[in-house]
């Protein structure tokens, strides 16, 4: 148990491997150092890993909600303009339906 107290002691306070094993199974203690810190690094490279592809993602996804919502607004502008175009065609054709319905009546006047 102290060993292992004294190797986490190490740890923290990132001294050399030298300096923290007193010589009673040095060996022992270097090689459990070595293969910790070796431990730490993969699990702090593979962190940093993910951390960039969590960041990559949530990049990308703002991109398509940004393009969503962009898409979206179209669709809203020209639905509008689709309306608009059906407006003015109905005006167009009730103002044709107009001037055929006075020449008739000005022809049952006759």
């Amino acid at each position: 148990m102290k060993n292992k107290s004294k190797l986490k002691h190490c740890l923290k306070n990132s001294k050399t491997l030298k300096t923290c094993t007193d010589g009673e199974d040095s060996k022992e203690q270097i090689l459990r150092l070595t293969n910790s810190s070796k431990k730490i690094q993969n699990l702090q490279k593979r962190l940093i890993a993910k951390t960039e592809e969590v960041v990559e993602k949530e990049l990308r996804l703002n991109e398509k909600e940004k393009m969503y919502k962009e898409l979206k607004n179209n669709i809203v502008k020209r639905s509008g303009d689709i309306d608009v175009q059906k407006v003015n065609t109905m005006q167009a054709t009730l103002h044709e339906k107009n001037k055929q319905l006075k020449s008739m009546a000005s022809e049952i006047n006759m």
